[in-house]
């Protein structure tokens, strides 16, 4: 049984975005929505977009991500600004356990908080003052104060313009 087909996400009155379940997880409009949909909620990272056509990446001051060659194009006009980065916490992975045929990029990560969850594990982790979630299998041996290495898997990543909130890829 569906509870519904189709939804809406409102925020103070205002539909933000109507769709399928979904559409409203893979693709949201805004960071509203975003943070709204999927549980645990995405991890959001204030970046400087950097690089060039050839090679772009996504800095963070404590870490950068390698921007998937067919995502390019569309950044290229936030080259040296600031966007809003986004990665759901399923879309992180390690390395041992990390999918074949990954977008990955790897980043160091200290490990605060280990949260077993029967059939995965919950992390949060630290890079300099940010913490953010990355949901990964259970078998993972990473514990609290240890640093570790994940991987993003840069093909579910989400971009957002710093001023609206808009979605800038989808």
């Amino acid at each position: 049984m569906t509870i519904a087909s189709r939804l809406a996400v409102m925020n103070a009155g205002v539909i933000q975005q109507v769709g399928t379940p979904q559409q409203l997880y893979e693709r949201p409009d805004n960071v509203f929505v975003a943070s709204f949909i999927g549980s645990p909620a995405m991890n959001f990272f204030e970046v400087a977009v950097r690089g060039d056509r050839a090679e772009m990446y996504l800095d963070t001051d404590t870490f950068r991500v390698v921007v998937p060659s067919q995502k390019v194009a569309m950044l290229l006009p936030y080259l040296e600004k600031k966007i809003i980065f986004g990665i759901r916490p399923e879309h992180i992975h390690v390395s041992e356990y990390m999918p074949s045929g990954m977008v990955a990029s790897p980043v160091r990560a200290r490990v605060d908080v280990t949260e077993l969850m029967g059939n995965e594990l919950f992390l949060y982790l630290l890079s300099g003052n940010k913490q953010f979630l990355a949901r990964v299998d259970a078998r993972t041996m990473a514990r609290p104060g240890q640093d570790i290495e994940v991987v993003f898997n840069m093909a579910n990543m989400h971009v957002f313009d710093l001023g609206t909130g808009k979605a800038v890829l989808r």
